[in-house]
């Protein structure tokens, strides 16, 4: 069927919209860029986010070394993104343009690690959660499950590096912006809905109204 990737940096709200959209439409899939290298390298049993991981596991998959993330990038993974791309039933992943690697206290922003070709022609849809920076920290603060940064600086600079992933990607090929989308998340019943919409193809209206004024506040330019 098909495949739809919901973007966005920790604490937005990408787990939460899924989640919605899976109680309504049980038949649909789920799954993440961590939880499919968690399972090719065998830290989980299975690549779907119904099997709950902790942060002992993240830590795990945080300690490969990047060579190896990249060669399973470009085999085991690549060839499982294009099997759920060609599945009978629709799945939704969840990612990040820009992914952020902790070893301890360090960050280290894989900048390098761009988006490939292949992962925006698996995709039928791409969209992407956006936030204000301080409804990030303050979600931030409430996660009980993953410790992630809750300064002002280091959201907005990791949302930064993924504007402009997301202006590199969408200028690779005229046709990949007509299947890139901007949802605001400050209410969540409006986010499901703007979603489902995405998913389903029967209403763009609320998107692209107002795609400008996401582009202005979230997006550099």
């Amino acid at each position: 069927m098909s495949l739809f990737t919901l973007y966005g940096i920790n604490g937005v709200g990408k787990d939460t919209i899924a989640s919605y959209i899976k109680e309504k439409y049980p038949e649909i899939n789920i799954t993440s860029m961590s939880r499919l290298y968690m399972y090719i390298l065998g830290i989980t049993n299975t690549y779907d986010t119904s099997e709950n991981v902790n942060e002992n596991q993240y830590k795990v998959l945080e300690s490969v070394p990047q060579e190896k993330m990249i060669r399973i990038e470009n085999n085991e993974y690549k060839n499982i993104i294009i099997d759920i791309s060609n599945m009978s039933k629709d799945t939704i992943f969840l990612g990040h343009l820009i992914s952020v690697l902790r070893l301890g206290d360090k960050i280290n922003y894989l900048t390098n690690r761009k988006t490939p070709n292949w992962f925006i022609d698996a995709n039928k849809e791409i969209t992407e959660v956006l936030l204000p920076y301080d409804v990030i920290a303050d979600r931030r603060k409430q996660d009980d499950q993953r410790k992630r940064s809750i300064l002002y600086d280091d959201i907005k600079f990791h949302q930064e590096l993924c504007n402009k992933e997301w202006e590199r990607i969408k200028n690779l090929n005229p046709t990949n912006e007509n299947k890139m989308h901007y949802i605001e998340n400050l209410n969540i019943t409006e986010s499901v809905s703007d979603f489902e919409n995405i998913i389903l193809g029967t209403n763009y209206d609320y998107i692209k109204k107002n795609d400008n004024k996401l582009t202005k506040k979230y997006l550099l330019k």
